[in-house]
C-alpha cells in the first residue's frame, strides 16, 4: 500500500486549495478512494468575510458522505479551529483539526492526539 500527498485546486471557482491523502493501492489502476482530506481555513475554506459558503459545505458534506474524513489546519488557536469543526459536523462524522500550525492535533471532540512544543529552555531566545 502506497500513501501520496497531492496539493490540488478542489473548487477551481473560489481557489480552495487542499491536500488529499489517497490510497494508491497495486491492481487498482487509477481507481483511488480519498481517505483524507485536509483544508487551511483563512484564505482557503472561508471567504474574505469569513464564512463557509453553502456550496462549500455541501461539497464537504458529500466527500464525508462518500467516506472521506476530514480535517481542518489552521495556525490559529484551538478555540479559533472549533467554531468551524462544529459547522462542518466533524464531531459527529468523524475526523480531526490542527492547531498552532499543527503543533497540536486534536480529534473531533477536543481530545489531544499529538503535541509538539519548544521547551522552557528554548523559549528565550526565540521569543527575545
Amino acid at each position: 500500500m502506497v500513501y501520496e500527498v497531492r496539493v490540488v485546486n478542489f473548487f477551481p471557482s473560489i481557489y480552495i486549495f487542499v491536500s488529499i491523502l489517497y490510497n494508491t493501492t497495486k491492481g487498482h489502476g487509477d481507481a483511488m478512494k480519498y481517505k483524507l482530506l485536509v483544508t487551511d481555513i483563512d484564505d482557503t475554506l472561508l471567504t474574505t468575510d469569513k464564512r463557509i459558503t453553502d456550496k462549500v459545505k455541501d461539497a464537504l458534506f458529500r466527500a464525508q458522505d462518500a467516506g472521506v474524513m476530514l480535517a481542518i489546519a489552521s495556525g490559529r488557536l484551538p478555540i479559533g479551529v472549533r467554531p468551524f469543526v462544529e459547522a462542518l459536523h466533524i464531531p459527529e462524522r468523524g475526523g480531526c483539526y490542527l492547531a498552532f500550525n499543527g503543533g497540536l492535533i486534536l480529534d473531533a471532540q477536543g481530545n489531544i492526539l499529538h503535541s509538539e512544543v519548544l521547551e522552557h529552555k528554548y523559549l528565550r531566545a526565540v521569543c527575545t
